[in-house]
């Protein structure tokens, strides 16, 4: 779920998503303990609780609607002209 560049996802639905998956069970205690051991999960993970996690938005999240235009522009450039390289 999106609202204003915050992405909110409640462990019981990330426990579902993992379990279609044949992952193992999830729940708080497993993800605060691969929080804590995993710096590229922090820098995913804006803040979360028992009950939901909140994953950092997109850092143009902050820009008006004409710069992230501008952005994704650039961007598709820079992988166009990677690719075609």
């Amino acid at each position: 779920m999106q609202s204003d560049g915050v992405y909110n996802l409640t462990i019981k639905q990330l426990d579902r998503v993992l379990g279609k998956q044949g992952r193992q069970q999830f729940n708080y205690e497993v993800f605060k303990n691969a929080y804590d051991s995993d710096t590229r999960l922090q820098n995913l993970v804006k803040d979360f609780n028992k009950k939901s996690i909140t994953l950092a938005g997109d850092e143009t999240d902050e820009l008006d609607t004409d710069d992230k235009k501008k952005s994704k522009q650039t961007k598709k450039k820079s992988d166009t002209n990677a690719t075609s390289k």
